[in-house]
């Protein structure tokens, strides 16, 4: 890790556990946010309001020169129409249960984890998932056989950086997620403009299980329920995310570079919600706030006649309806 970072996150280790990220976006823009005495409130992820595009794409160019400074930190993004937080675990103790952490986080649950525990009432359920995650499992090593992955190398060496194996795991993941199969991987995007579309449009399902896609507005005075624009700052090679540009160079999946994904893992089945430990900073996007120049929900989400990998999906029956798991694709 950089030493600066490093240093202050040992000096904090006991909160640092639960909450790096908030720590290490503290010292990172710490230019821009004000000190905080309050210790649990440290414990958190800070929030700064935007307005406008403009002010969003001026806080973003101080939030990469600050994470600049450090050595091997990049910044990922994730929008959302509102901010989920995780249950109040202090009520626990009134079941005598001493709750792990008393800060409600940020609900980043992956979508495997999601929709999980609603297999496990009997055993026929349960094989239903392990049928239909076996099928995804399939398609994506027909779309990226592991041969293909001799030429691609790891960009940064560390303890979280992929070898050839681990990278074609991440392709995959990266299939997975990005079509409709849930995974153990978190979306990010490196592009806050991407992020800003997500956080400003709604996604529904029609009849086919098609995605419909419609830009909303907001006038809340409640600014929680803002759209939000969340921030991680990752250090390459320590951190568990890939971004795009490292693993699928010359693949058939188009929907994952048009926008500019990542994957941010660590999550598993007994520490769902892992990737809220490197949350940095929530970017909360006020009533008048409006993108200039919107894309249209084609450029992202491309039509299989371009799309080759959506195609290839569709071909293998990944489209029908009546399954748990439906492959995404726009009405």
């Amino acid at each position: 890790m950089p030493v600066e970072l490093a240093e202050e996150l040992w000096k904090n280790r006991a909160d640092n556990m639960l909450s790096g990220g908030a720590f290490a976006g503290r010292l990172l823009f710490s230019a821009i946010l004000s000190p905080e005495p309050d210790p649990l409130k440290r414990s958190t992820a800070p929030v700064i309001y935007v307005n406008s595009e403009k002010e969003l794409s001026d806080l973003v160019g101080t939030l990469r020169a600050s994470a600049s400074k450090h050595t091997n930190v990049q910044l990922w993004f994730r929008g959302q129409g509102k901010e989920y937080l995780t249950p109040d675990r202090l009520e626990l103790t009134r079941l005598r249960i001493t709750p792990y952490s008393n800060i409600m986080e940020s609900d980043f649950t992956p979508s495997l984890y999601r929709k999980y525990d609603k297999f496990l009432e009997t055993a026929e359920s349960f094989e239903e998932l392990v049928l239909e995650l076996a099928e995804w499992v399939h398609c994506a090593k027909l779309l990226v056989p592991k041969h293909t992955q001799k030429a691609v190398s790891s960009p940064i060496k560390g303890v979280a950086a992929p070898k050839t194996d681990g990278i074609t795991s991440y392709q995959r993941g990266l299939i997975l997620q990005q079509y409709g199969a849930p995974s153990a991987y978190l979306d990010i995007t490196s592009d806050p403009t991407i992020a800003a579309w997500f956080a400003t449009h709604s996604c529904s399902c029609n009849r086919e299980g098609k995605m419909v896609f419609q830009s909303y507005s907001w006038n809340s005075s409640n600014s929680e329920d803002w759209p939000t624009i969340f921030v991680f700052p990752l250090v390459s090679g320590v951190h568990p995310f890939v971004d795009l540009e490292s693993v699928m160079a010359g693949s058939d999946s188009l929907r994952p570079a048009r926008q500019k994904s990542g994957l941010l893992g660590g999550a598993g089945n007994l520490a769902r919600n892992y990737c809220a430990r490197y949350l940095g900073l929530k970017i909360r996007l006020g009533p008048n706030f409006r993108l200039s120049h919107p894309m249209s929900a084609t450029d992202l989400f491309p039509p299989a006649s371009e799309d080759r990998a959506l195609g290839s999906l569709k071909e293998h029956g990944l489209g029908d309806p009546k399954r748990h798991f439906i492959l995404s694709e726009l009405a």
